[in-house]
């Protein structure tokens, strides 16, 4: 059994027997201009272009969906998680979640909010049946994808038949009427 109790200063997390209480953090959400916010000197991740291009064009097409994690300091406010899109946004307004976190703590979520994200595992089926269904424009977030598919072993572009099939693409009796179209990524043509 699964169960949250709220506080005002603390989340009950109830698990089977156990009670671990969670503070919460999150003081509020603030929306700020980007180039306002101050970049945490430990902060260990560069961003290649690969990375930035991608995440640009997720912008482009989709927005803001996640808040840049900041704490408040007598300069201003600084970034603990979200530079590359503080980076990207300029003088955009992003949404913040400001946390009432120490500078101890601001390097502790520094060095581990992103391994953890990281040292999820992938479900491949999932995995190939969502990648299967994206739909995006930027060159850039299909090369993330593509990548992605690739790290797990996942071919976006298997041309297998599924079971009961006759093999057949299309109906020959009508081939002078079907126009064919070429894939530019794997050279596979198919009826269009």
């Amino acid at each position: 059994m699964v169960g949250v109790l709220a506080t005002r200063d603390y989340h009950a997390i109830v698990r089977g027997h156990g009670t671990v209480k969670i503070r919460d953090r999150i003081k509020e959400l603030r929306r700020v201009k980007a180039s306002e916010l101050l970049p945490h000197p430990a902060n260990w991740r560069t961003h290649p272009e690969s990375q930035m291009g991608a995440l640009r064009g997720l912008l482009a097409e989709i927005g803001f969906v996640g808040a840049v994690l900041v704490r408040e300091t007598p300069d201003g406010l600084q970034i603990l998680d979200g530079h590359a899109r503080a980076d990207l946004a300029g003088d955009a307004l992003v949404p913040c979640l400001v946390l009432d976190v120490t500078e101890a703590e601001a390097r502790t979520i520094i060095g581990t909010f992103d391994p953890i994200g990281a040292a999820a595992e992938a479900d491949k089926q999932k995995l190939g049946e969502l990648l299967a269904e994206i739909e995006t424009e930027s060159k850039a977030v299909q090369a993330l994808l593509d990548g992605l598919a690739a790290e797990n072993g996942i071919d976006l572009f298997d041309s297998s038949l599924p079971p009961g099939a006759d093999g057949k693409e299309f109906d020959e009796s009508c081939a002078d009427d079907v126009k064919m179209t070429t894939c530019p990524k794997c050279g596979h043509e198919f009826p269009t």
